[in-house]
């Protein structure tokens, strides 16, 4: 069994995001290259641990508790034979994006439902894309402003927070 710490608003996100999916591989969390990922396949989150000591792979939460000074530590094990998914190249393409097109607006998200909608509003009027309330709702434990990095019509929309990274996918509208 292995240890990761993480903020407590890192570890309600990543619970956000697996717990509502019914498929298996997107129940664990995935390190990679010092990132911790989290993803149902329409969001994805991504977070940097500088601190991490585990090896690239697949790993299933098996507990986590409370560690002090706003931090969860979280119990996980290796799952060898599940294969992530190729998320790290959609990061990667991220980190190419022209410096033009970053923080073109600030978004602030919290646990509240008219904030929350007031987002969807905001960036269906920066993006003319919908994104889903729910995926919103997921990035609500940060209780903060994140910078609208990317966006193009019908793809998804970026967000950066700190160490936090996240994708959304639009719904898209026939």
């Amino acid at each position: 069994m292995n240890e990761i710490l993480l903020l407590r608003e890192d570890k309600s996100a990543i619970d956000a995001i697996i717990k509502k999916v019914p498929k298996v591989v997107f129940k664990h969390i995935f390190i990679i290259k010092k990132h911790l990922y989290a993803t149902d396949g329409r969001i994805a989150l991504r977070i940097f641990l500088d601190s991490i000591t585990l090896s690239d792979g697949v790993y299933e939460i098996l507990k986590s508790e409370k560690f002090g000074g706003g931090f969860m530590k979280l119990m996980v094990t290796e799952v060898p034979d599940v294969t992530a998914p190729d998320i790290e190249t959609i990061f990667a393409r991220i980190e190419r994006l022209p410096k033009e097109r970053q923080t073109m607006n600030h978004l602030e998200i919290n646990k509240d439902d008219i904030t929350l909608t007031r987002a969807v509003i905001l960036l269906y009027k920066e993006t003319g894309n919908v994104y889903s309330l729910q995926f919103l709702k997921c990035l609500a434990p940060y209780c903060a402003q994140w910078a609208v990095v990317a966006y193009k019509k019908d793809q998804s929309v970026v967000l950066e927070r700190g160490k936090a990274c996240a994708i959304i996918m639009p719904f898209v509208l026939d």
